[in-house]
């Protein structure tokens, strides 16, 4: 465990019991075998003890990162690591498809990727690609990336640039942009349930994080009506820029359900959803930099706060509130489905006999 930059314990527990200066200190934890956990302590205001769980790297889920840091090596882009958030992301929407028997980015709840990860307590927004029915990873990341980058004019990653994360190559695009330093990977089957029984499904959650916050500061039903101070930070190396890429608390309204025949016709959302539904909150009210302040006044509503690093047209670290909400359903926080522990061999089936959805969409740090 490592608290801005220092090891601080190597125990098992991970119990440290030395006071700390006032402040918002970078909370690191690492195991091997393990996805990595991100968070910030805030002194005084952060929760004085916490329970944190990391998610194993299973055999699959290792094999996968390391085909993805393989891509994005070809491409010159620099190595992801695992993040223990944005992959209980991925996971949990992965294991929701193949129960409910859905295949869509976003789910019947109404929230979109970004939304997910957030309210999981992830500090990253999410840039997500899923596909289904690939014999084993190998074929998965062929298929998001080979099949993909073969369509756009330069076969490279300026296109993506260039064509605004073309809707063709959006899976490459999301895979190998430059920013990304952290990701979440999922393996899962399905049920015997809905259009995909038995189907295999691939899940991956890009993040950036080049900012830190305490996610304990504020709890994420807030009461209403009642405003909350939160301190955001550049993590160490990065700055917080001024002005227009400062701090912000944005906001969106409350998600509408989502049918599982419309999610199944329509997976990203492009036409036939509520229009509650928003792949990202709107932007909302500028702060004084480094401290927000959170005024929840809407029950109707989901909060956002954020920090942009100078270092990066980014969101550097986000969080989220719903107030008064009823943050997930019982499938986000158990499931009793396991991560597959497939062969890493290539199948000699044709990756053509796989299915990615549509990906159209563009991550926040490409919108502004």
């Amino acid at each position: 465990m490592t608290l801005d930059g220092h090891v601080v314990s190597a125990s098992a527990s991970g119990t440290y019991a030395p006071a700390v200066a006032a402040g918002l200190h970078q909370l690191q934890i690492t195991a091997p075998g393990y996805a990595t956990y991100n968070g910030a302590i805030q002194v005084p205001g952060g929760a004085l003890s916490r329970a944190i769980t990391l998610f194993p790297e299973s055999p699959v889920v290792a094999a996968f990162l390391a085909d993805i840091n393989v891509d994005r090596a070809a491409d010159g882009r620099t190595p992801v690591q695992l993040d223990n958030q944005l992959t209980i992301a991925a996971f949990n929407h992965a294991v929701d498809m193949g129960t409910q028997g859905y295949y869509a980015h976003f789910d019947p709840n109404g929230f979109a990727p970004t939304t997910r990860s957030l309210l999981l307590g992830s500090e990253m927004v999410g840039d997500e690609n899923i596909a289904g029915n690939y014999t084993n990873v190998a074929d998965a990341e062929f298929a998001f990336v080979q099949n993909e980058k073969a369509k756009l004019p330069n076969q490279s990653a300026a296109d993506c640039v260039r064509y605004g994360d073309p809707e063709y190559a959006g899976h490459y695009c999301n895979l190998i942009f430059a920013t990304h330093n952290w990701v979440g990977l999922a393996v899962t089957r399905a049920g015997s349930v809905g259009n995909y029984p038995g189907i295999t499904f691939y899940d991956q959650e890009f993040g950036d994080l080049y900012g830190m916050v305490d996610t304990t500061v504020i709890a994420r039903e807030p009461t209403l009506n009642t405003v909350a101070s939160l301190v955001m930070s550049g993590a160490p190396a990065a700055t917080i820029a001024a002005g227009t890429f400062g701090d912000v608390v944005s906001t969106m309204q409350y998600p509408v359900p989502i049918s599982l025949a419309t999610l199944n016709a329509d997976p990203t959302c492009a036409s036939t959803c509520p229009a509650a539904d928003q792949w990202y909150p709107t932007w909302g009210i500028w702060s004084t930099l480094g401290v927000l302040s959170v005024l929840a006044t809407s029950a109707n509503q989901i909060y956002e706060p954020q920090v942009t690093a100078a270092t990066f047209s980014g969101t550097g670290a986000s969080t989220i509130y719903w107030p008064g909400g009823n943050v997930m359903t019982a499938i986000y926080h158990d499931s009793s489905v396991t991560i597959q522990t497939q062969s890493r061999s290539r199948a000699t089936t044709s990756v053509n006999q796989g299915f990615v959805v549509p990906n159209s969409h563009a991550m926040r740090a490409r919108r502004r």
